[in-house]
């Protein structure tokens, strides 16, 4: 049996026990109304034990055919005789008629053709019957069986007998109505309970993902706060690096500077000790020619001081008349010895002044590939000063633009933080959203 055909059983079963008991119930019912229409008309005998026989018939049917078309089939006879009963205490009153028509109508709860047509068929047999039994003037009990108070005939019972087949007709209609829109509704619950299944799965799916969502959300805030948190301390220790680039950079461009100055300063001794050196040399050909000079003039003075020698040799040699040259002589002599002295004296200075002149040539020599080295190395350090200084000023643009990153990172993971938290509440009302309408479909 398909899912759908034991829904409908269980739906139906359910109807027609709430159908038996409700009947039972307005049989039940049906006592103390026979009972009062047998005030005034002798028959309460006939009714009492009529309604009772027909009420236990009707308990012991719900007792034992419960949920069964059986029991509708009892029922639908049960109604029948409460309605011939009804008209034997009545004498045949016409109105008590109006019963066999609510009977049938009380009927229709069951949505079920049978009952109904049993129904009017009972009534047809009764109504031929007593029409039958009322014109043989039969008894029941000592009582005159009576189904019309004004009189019977086939025509009366081929009218009422239209009427109640007419009823039945319509009756049996709306009963196959009703029973369609039954198995109908039947069905159209079964496929709303279905769907509200596969919904309830489909929330119980999106709840445990919403959980993982909001789970997800969570370490997606946690994550911003710390990448917040880190992007802050970064933005901080960039900025203190940019301070400290700064200030490097500063004494990197005091340092290119005064290599700058060094170089020049550099430059400018290499220079002078260049054109020192080459005075150096000039002194020492000057020396040179002085020291040639004075050899000169100490030969002179050496001639003159032998022509002295000479003259005082050939003034004593005149005797009284070279008394003159004599003294002449001898002053030329000493100016002779004095000229020769001193001309030694200058001659052992110059040489000496030569030697150190000298010296100081070899040593300028000796100095200037050096002082050139050093302007030449001077010159690389302010160079490289120069570039690590362009050097050092890209890292702190760089750097600076490191810390304008940071913040931006900072600002981007508090803006995500902020987000997460949004989206974590929206997960949070799309959880209370699913709960209150999983509470609809359980309701």
């Amino acid at each position: 049996m398909s899912t759908a055909a034991q829904a409908l059983e269980h739906k139906l079963e359910r109807h027609m026990g709430d159908a038996d008991r409700i009947l039972l119930y307005l049989f039940l019912g049906h006592f103390p109304l026979v009972m009062a229409f047998t005030y005034g008309q002798g028959t309460w005998l006939t009714g009492l034990v009529g309604a009772a026989l027909t009420i236990g018939a009707a308990i012991a049917g719900y007792l034992t055919l419960r949920n069964s078309r059986a029991l509708r089939v009892i029922n639908a006879l049960v109604f029948a005789v409460f309605s011939a009963l009804l008209i034997q205490v009545q004498q045949g009153r016409i109105e008590l008629h109006f019963h066999i028509f609510g009977a049938m109508a009380f009927l229709l709860i069951y949505r079920d053709w049978l009952p109904i047509a049993v129904f009017a068929g009972a009534i047809a047999v009764h109504h031929a019957l007593f029409n039958v039994l009322q014109e043989m003037e039969a008894t029941l009990g000592g009582m005159p069986v009576i189904i019309f108070s004004y009189g019977c005939g086939w025509d009366i019972v081929a009218l009422h007998a239209f009427f109640v087949v007419f009823e039945a007709a319509i009756l049996i209609y709306f009963a196959q109505r009703l029973w369609t829109e039954f198995k109908d509704e039947v069905d159209l619950t079964h496929r709303i309970q279905q769907n509200n299944d596969r919904m309830l799965t489909t929330f119980q799916a999106l709840d445990s993902l919403s959980g993982e969502i909001r789970s997800y959300f969570g370490n997606i805030q946690q994550m911003a706060q710390e990448m917040k948190s880190s992007a802050s301390q970064q933005a901080s220790a960039v900025e203190q690096t940019a301070v400290s680039l700064d200030e490097i950079a500063r004494m990197i461009t005091g340092n290119a500077h005064n290599a700058h100055r060094t170089n020049d300063l550099a430059s400018f001794v290499a220079e002078k000790a260049q054109k020192g050196g080459e005075a150096m040399e000039t002194a020492v050909g000057a020396v040179s020619e002085i020291t040639k000079k004075i050899n000169v003039i100490d030969d002179i003075a050496a001639e003159t001081h032998l022509l002295s020698v000479n003259a005082a040799i050939e003034s004593a040699r005149a005797g009284k008349h070279g008394q003159g040259f004599v003294v002449i002589a001898s002053e030329v002599r000493k100016l002779a010895e004095l000229s020769q002295e001193s001309a030694k004296t200058i001659l052992s200075l110059s040489r000496d002044t030569s030697q150190s002149a000298t010296n100081a040539g070899f040593i300028m020599d000796e100095m200037l590939p050096s002082l050139q080295q050093t302007a030449t190395q001077v010159a690389e350090i302010t160079r490289s000063s120069q570039e690590q200084n362009s050097g050092v000023r890209e890292i702190n643009k760089a750097i600076k633009n490191l810390s304008e990153t940071a913040q931006d990172t900072a600002q981007a993971s508090d803006d995500l933080s902020t987000t997460a938290n949004q989206m974590q509440k929206m997960a949070d009302l799309l959880v209370s959203i699913m709960y209150e309408l999983k509470q609809e479909l359980d309701d």
